[in-house]
């Protein structure tokens, strides 16, 4: 296992990373454009951006941070806000990271990402894919106690008692030159718990309670068997998400939905009972910030002041001809808005270590672009 920052450079890759380096990329690169599931990072680029693997040697982080876990070999991509001086990245402590990154979540919401008040229970998990799997089995259990999901879905028998629709033409082609006169194909529709989504969630609750090591959710799990008993057993695909439509009354699952997804895709690479196999969580680490400290003010300051990310209600500019007023022109967009009675603050968030050692005519490493940015 690797402990490393983002933006780091890795001049030496694990080995069988480095014998499989194209298999890594590719797998980066599936992850990248399902991305969507979690977070919508404004990255125009069709290419992962996770890594940067261009270099004459080794490879180099970039500003997302998480875990990749890709041929039984495991890197964590710390937050450079966890940089100390005199302190070995070998000593990293992985749990102080999954609770630093839970912390984050519970305030951000410009992420697709769910949260639930977990943390008096985060003494069992010490890795991120516990974390996901902690979130995901809870979502699940609350679903399916609060509101079991049922839906319409075709069926297709055959018999002397007609329900639905009749196959016409497999009666005149197929059952009539047999003298089959009695017997007819025909499809119907039927509300039942036996459906695409929970077969779905019963397939994803059974591969994780074989990887996880929580006894507290490998006991959720058990219950939910019971529950799920009348789910057929089948292995189930991720592009089979994509076949769901949930309507309004069905929030809760969409959700629980999108996290599907993402267990299916590593459950593929995944060939081993008990082992993570692949498994790549990685989230924006500037958007996870820059959410984390918006929502910190929005639930600190809510009797006080009205706070809001990325406001997009004001201007720099009316447009006026021959004194009629055209609209208005340069929308802004600023980190945080900050209305208080009658007076509005804007705060731009900056992502950045302060370099203490480095007083350079009293800037301490900040650049003159990061000022003329918050100024403007």
């Amino acid at each position: 296992m690797l402990n490393v920052y983002e933006n780091q450079l890795i001049e030496q890759l694990p080995k069988s990373w480095k014998e499989n380096q194209s298999g890594l990329e590719k797998f980066l690169e599936e992850n990248w454009k399902n991305r969507s599931i979690f977070y919508d990072d404004e990255e125009n680029s069709s290419h992962q951006q996770f890594i940067n693997f261009k270099l004459k040697v080794g490879l180099k982080t970039n500003n997302y941070i998480g875990t990749i876990v890709y041929d039984n070999e495991q890197i964590n991509i710390f937050p450079k806000v966890f940089k100390e001086k005199n302190k070995l990245q070998s000593d990293l402590l992985l749990k102080d990271f999954v609770y630093n990154l839970s912390v984050w979540l519970s305030y951000c919401d410009k992420l697709n990402f769910p949260f639930v008040e977990i943390n008096n229970k985060l003494n069992e998990i010490n890795s991120l894919a516990e974390l996901l799997i902690a979130i995901y089995t809870r979502y699940v259990d609350n679903a399916v106690k609060t509101r079991p999901f049922y839906q319409y879905e075709e069926r297709e028998e055959t018999g002397s008692t007609i329900r639905g629709r009749i196959d016409v033409a497999d009666y005149y082609c197929n059952k009539m030159p047999q003298a089959e006169y009695h017997r007819m194909n025909y499809r119907f529709s039927e509300f039942v718990h036996d459906n695409l989504l929970n077969r779905i969630i019963k397939c994803v609750c059974k591969y994780i309670y074989s990887i996880t090591n929580q006894e507290s959710i490998k006991n959720i799990l058990r219950k939910l068997f019971i529950k799920l008993g009348n789910i057929s057993d089948v292995n189930c695909k991720p592009f089979e998400c994509d076949l769901i439509h949930l309507n309004r009354l069905n929030n809760d699952y969409e959700i629980i939905l999108r996290l599907s997804k993402i267990f299916l895709y590593n459950k593929q690479g995944s060939n081993t009972q008990g082992s993570y196999g692949s498994f790549c969580f990685l989230f924006p680490s500037e958007m996870l910030f820059e959410g984390f400290v918006a929502g910190f003010m929005r639930e600190h300051l809510k009797d006080k002041a009205s706070i809001t990310a990325q406001s997009s209600k004001f201007s720099l500019a009316d447009i006026a001809i021959n004194g009629e007023n055209k609209g208005k022109a340069f929308n802004i967009k600023p980190d945080i808005l900050i209305e208080h009675q009658e007076n509005i603050y804007i705060a731009d968030t900056k992502y950045k270590l302060i370099n203490l050692d480095n007083n350079d005519n009293n800037k301490y490493g900040i650049s003159q672009s990061d000022m003329y940015q918050m100024v403007s």
